[in-house]
């Protein structure tokens, strides 16, 4: 054989060995970028099922301020029409609690305004009936079944039934009841007109997951109008919602069951940032903590708690703890976050 032949033959099988080994890397980085690729995929995938504290604190808010006129009701009549009477309440949320709070959550279509009584036979259009005290008559509004229908979906995730609903009302100064006129029936936001200056706000709110379920707080204020215009931020109630996820809910999750409890006199320890004369002065730093995550942030107003200033300061706070280790838990936390002059102060029991 010539050398021209065999040179060549040997410079065909050289590279015929390079463009296989060329091959076989690129095969090894295609394979590489795909497992990459599908391992962010499933970082991915696992971040969206994670549990989105904030969104679900948002929207337990949403739902709890969509429930404030059925939890007034219910309060009212628990406690005889006494806020002072009421110390807890436990709502297990049957077929006609659910849908007297989801025509409560809506507002009225117009259709129907007038005044109404109620008779043996339910309720009864009497455009010459008083309302107030010291009438025997109510101010009746319809609304929307289609808005009922979204309300119970949303909230709890099943579908309205109208039947349900009382033919009178459970609570006597404002309720949900069906009205009936010939073949046709409708659901009817009725009140007696009678102002209790009292008032049902929503405070700050936490959600916790547990077993699948989450677990949602709302500091809630329910007494006189006087005692939150003097404390815009005070609570005296916690309502406890167990909740569970719900696709099809436009919150992402449904209500299961309602407990409202009346704060008792636990003894508090503080975590205190700055203390002002003026309660407007607060604000700024108050901002600063929700800024930072401090979401049980709020106010303290001296006098109201027995082992704190008699003379009237407004302090700012990232908490107030019944253990004094949680208090020190968030000192580290508000001292980490910047408030370097932050401290835990006893602060002993709401008066």
């Amino acid at each position: 054989m010539k050398k021209k032949t065999i040179v060549a033959i040997m410079i065909c099988l050289m590279m015929c060995g390079i463009f296989a080994g060329c091959g076989q890397s690129d095969a090894a980085d295609t394979t590489d970028q795909a497992k990459k690729e599908e391992k962010t995929v499933e970082n991915e995938l696992e971040k969206t099922a994670e549990f989105d504290t904030v969104a679900a604190e948002k929207s337990l808010k949403e739902m709890s301020d969509a429930l404030s006129s059925f939890l007034w009701a219910s309060m009212m009549k628990e406690a005889e029409y006494s806020p002072q009477e009421a110390r807890e309440i436990k709502l297990e949320l049957t077929g006609e609690e659910k849908i007297r709070a989801a025509v409560l959550a809506c507002e009225p279509d117009g259709i129907i305004d007038s005044t109404f009584v109620i008779g043996t036979g339910g309720v009864s259009e009497d455009k010459s009936a008083e309302t107030g005290p010291n009438g025997d008559g109510f101010h009746g509004a319809s609304v929307s079944k289609k808005d009922v229908d979204k309300n119970c979906l949303d909230l709890f995730g099943t579908k309205a039934d109208l039947g349900e609903l009382p033919s009178g009302p459970m609570c006597d100064l404002h309720d949900a009841v069906l009205y009936k006129t010939g073949n046709e029936s409708c659901a009817l936001i009725i009140d007696k007109e009678v102002e209790t200056e009292t008032d049902f706000k929503n405070q700050e709110c936490t959600v916790t997951e547990e077993n699948g379920k989450y677990i949602g707080k709302v500091n809630v204020f329910w007494g006189y109008w006087g005692e939150l215009e003097q404390k815009p931020d005070y609570s005296n109630y916690v309502a406890t919602y167990e909740l569970e996820p719900n696709s099809e809910s436009k919150y992402g999750m449904v209500i299961i069951s309602i407990s409202i409890n009346k704060v008792t006199g636990d003894k508090y320890y503080g975590v205190f940032i700055k203390a002002f004369k003026d309660e407007k002065d607060c604000d700024e730093t108050l901002s600063a903590l929700k800024e930072a995550g401090f979401n049980n942030c709020s106010v303290v107003y001296t006098p109201d708690f027995e082992e704190l200033n008699p003379e009237p300061y407004y302090v700012v706070t990232a908490g107030l703890f019944t253990t004094e280790e949680e208090a020190n838990e968030a000192l580290d936390k508000a001292k980490a976050s910047g408030f370097t002059d932050a401290y835990v102060k006893y602060a002993g029991s709401h008066k």
